[in-house]
């Protein structure tokens, strides 16, 4: 569930970057052949918010809490950067990234970017 018509003002890679990092790490979390991955992105008032929802394997408070800080990774392969730079990018746009989860539940990312008018 996208809406149509969602604009802010940034560099359009390191945004895709930013955006294309959070749904691989859900979609990473999901373990197996059964799951779900669900994006959303909608404007509300002055802002957009896209979220990303798995039904993966969640985590801790202590999990969460960490997330971001370099060279923590819950990947067996994770370098710990990925979530560092997304952050940065996303600070860097004047924008957030919050996490909710709950081990064993899944977890959502809620990035949120001020919105601007169509310039066109």
């Amino acid at each position: 569930e996208i809406s149509e018509s969602l604009y802010t003002i940034g560099d359009k890679t390191k945004l895709k970057q930013a955006i294309m990092n959070v749904v691989k790490n859900g979609i990473e979390a999901i373990q197996g052949n059964k799951g779900y991955l669900k994006v959303t992105a909608i404007q509300k008032d002055e802002t957009i918010i896209i979220r990303v929802k798995d039904s993966g394997v969640g985590m801790t408070k202590e999990q969460l809490a960490r997330l971001g800080q370099p060279y923590y990774s819950l990947k067996e392969k994770g370098t710990g950067l990925g979530l560092m730079v997304t952050f940065s990018i996303l600070q860097a746009h004047n924008g957030t990234l919050e996490y909710k989860s709950e081990s064993g539940k899944g977890t959502e990312a809620i990035i949120i970017l001020p919105a601007v008018q169509n310039k066109e």
